[in-house]
């Protein structure tokens, strides 16, 4: 650490201290984030069905967030990591809606 300080201080970088700590603690937030597969929809789904999400997100024995979003209509949003799925009626009727 103390070679850290005697840079930070070289280049008068010190008062950056509290916004780089600042930018680790939503890195790590976002690293954490990226660990559990969440899973949106609009109604309660069994647990075959949150097996069957995580198998295509390729995240067979993660752990899981479901949250219930009523505006979906019909199907489920959920992403893993960089993967995303999104088979929401709300979707489908936005891009309907958008090319006509």
């Amino acid at each position: 650490m103390k070679g850290l300080e005697k840079v930070l201080d070289a280049y008068n970088l010190t008062p950056l201290l509290p916004s780089i700590l600042k930018s680790l603690k939503r890195f790590e937030q976002k690293e954490v984030l990226t660990e559990v597969v969440n899973i949106t929809t609009p109604f309660d789904l069994s647990e075959k069905a949150i097996t069957a999400i995580k198998k295509e997100l390729h995240a067979t024995g993660i752990d899981h967030t479901v949250t219930i979003d009523p505006s979906l209509l019909l199907g489920f949003t959920a992403s893993y990591k960089e993967t995303n799925i999104n088979t929401s009626a709300r979707l489908i009727l936005n891009r309907f809606i958008n090319s006509h």
